[in-house]
C-alpha cells in the first residue's frame, strides 16, 4: 500500500510541475479539465504497469553460489523471532489510522450526497428553465448538482440572484462538472494525506 501510494504520489507531483510550468496559460478550459483528470486517472493506474526490459542474466558458472539462511533477525528492534516490533508497530498504527480517517471523510461524503440528493427532492423547483431551478428554504450561494442549479427560495423570488451566475451554474450542469467534482472527492477519501490531491481539486 506504501508503495503504491508513493508512486501515485510521485507521478501526480511530477505531471501537476509539468502543467503548472507549461499549460496551465492555455486558456482552453477543456484542455485543462481533460489534462488534471487524465493525470489523476494515470496515476491511479501507473504502480500497476510493469515494463519489462527484456534483458536475460546468464549466470557465470566460475562464480560459485553461496547460499544462507537466518532463522533470527534483530534490526533495530525490526523483527525478532518473527515477531513484529519496533518501526512495525508504527506501520500498523498509521494503516489502522488511515482506515479510520478514511472511513470517517467517507460517511461524511455520502452524508452530504444524501442530503443534496434529499434537499432536491422536497424542495420546490422551477423547470421553466433548463437545467431545472432548485428553490432551497436556506440562504444559500448558487450551486449546482448534475442537471439542477440550487439557489435560496426567498432571493431567486425577489430577484436578488445574479441571473450571470444561474447562468454560470448552468453551464457546469451543461459541461457534467458534478462527475469531476465526485470523483475528486472519492480520490481525496483514498490520498486523504496527499498534498498534491488537494492542488487538483483547486
Amino acid at each position: 500500500m506504501a508503495e503504491y501510494i508513493i508512486k501515485s504520489t510521485i507521478s501526480l507531483t511530477v505531471l501537476y510541475v509539468l502543467y503548472y510550468f507549461l499549460l496551465r496559460d492555455i486558456k482552453s478550459f477543456e484542455f485543462n479539465r481533460f489534462y488534471l483528470l487524465f493525470v489523476v486517472v494515470f496515476s491511479l493506474a501507473i504502480p500497476f504497469i510493469q515494463i519489462s526490459m527484456g534483458i536475460d542474466l546468464i549466470a557465470n558458472r566460475d562464480i560459485p553460489v553461496y547460499s544462507s539462511s537466518i532463522s533470527n533477525i534483530d534490526i533495530q528492534g525490526a523483527i525478532v523471532n518473527g515477531q513484529k516490533k519496533g518501526v512495525f508497530d508504527l506501520i500498523d498504527a498509521l494503516t489502522v489510522i488511515y482506515i479510520l480517517v478514511s472511513a470517517i471523510f467517507l460517511l461524511r461524503f455520502v452524508f452530504n450526497l444524501r442530503r443534496i440528493i434529499k434537499l432536491i427532492h422536497n424542495s420546490g423547483k422551477d423547470l421553466n428553465s433548463s437545467p431545472g431551478i432548485v428553490l432551497s428554504p436556506k440562504k444559500t450561494l448558487p450551486y449546482s448538482f448534475f442537471q439542477f442549479v440550487i439557489v435560496s427560495k426567498t432571493e431567486y423570488e425577489k430577484g436578488q440572484i445574479d441571473y450571470d451566475l444561474i447562468i454560470h451554474e448552468q453551464a457546469h450542469c451543461n459541461q457534467r462538472h458534478s462527475f469531476d467534482i465526485i470523483f475528486i472527492e472519492v480520490i481525496k477519501i483514498i490520498f486523504l494525506f496527499n498534498p498534491i490531491i488537494f492542488i487538483f481539486k483547486k
